[in-house]
């Protein structure tokens, strides 16, 4: 008899691109999924504070990026804001990887490289505003986008221009912005809502 142990499951989940389902909580799954079954779009989760949207958003992309190649961009406004909060999560993510599988990071590059060339790159648009251009972009995820002052600029100038020819998933995850006539409420919010890939989930909802 075979006995498994916990890393053992761990590691299959890993080898599949299966990492949700160790490390997604329940209120979580909502995201999640519509995250997962959204083609090539745009997705506007409209989610408090402390709830782990982006957990739920380095955790997908892990999962792209295993189960082919791909290139991800993930952009905060701050540069402050990757370093403090987000690649720790990456690295949480990461301590449970199997080492054939484990990425390689590149400070340098503030990237993440998989061994089977994925991709995952981290960009603070303070420091590093044209971080999210690229001819091969699969996933572009805009944390806390609603606090991005220039997003309505990136958008029409930047991203359109980058997916006239090649669609590819765009997820801008947020608290709400301080006033309402932000680009990401006055524009992003009612084009998802339309197109169906609009959640919203308060700190009730945790």
């Amino acid at each position: 008899m075979i006995d498994v142990t916990v890393r053992d499951i761990i590691h299959e989940l890993w080898r599949r691109g299966d990492i949700g389902m160790y490390y997604i909580l329940p209120h979580q799954k909502p995201l999640y999924n519509l995250i997962k079954t959204t083609e090539r779009d745009i997705v506007v989760p409209n989610i408090s504070r402390r709830f782990g949207k982006s957990t739920v958003c380095v955790t997908y992309s892990f999962e792209e990026c295993i189960k082919r190649r791909q290139d991800v961009r993930y952009a905060t406004a701050f540069l402050v804001d990757v370093e403090e909060f987000i690649k720790p999560i990456c690295d949480q993510l990461l301590s449970t990887c199997p080492p054939d599988m484990m990425p390689e990071y590149k400070e340098s590059k503030k990237s993440y490289y998989f061994p089977n060339g994925s991709r995952f790159k981290l960009v603070g648009l303070d420091k590093n505003p044209n971080g999210i251009r690229g001819n091969a972009i699969d996933i572009l995820i805009i944390d806390e986008s609603a606090f991005v002052s220039n997003l309505g600029y990136l958008y029409k100038s930047i991203i359109v221009p980058a997916t006239a020819d090649r669609n590819f998933k765009i997820i801008f995850p947020s608290t709400p912005p301080l006033t309402p006539d932000h680009f990401w409420v006055q524009e992003l919010m009612p084009k998802a809502k339309l197109r169906g890939t609009y959640i919203e989930q308060t700190i009730d909802d945790n």
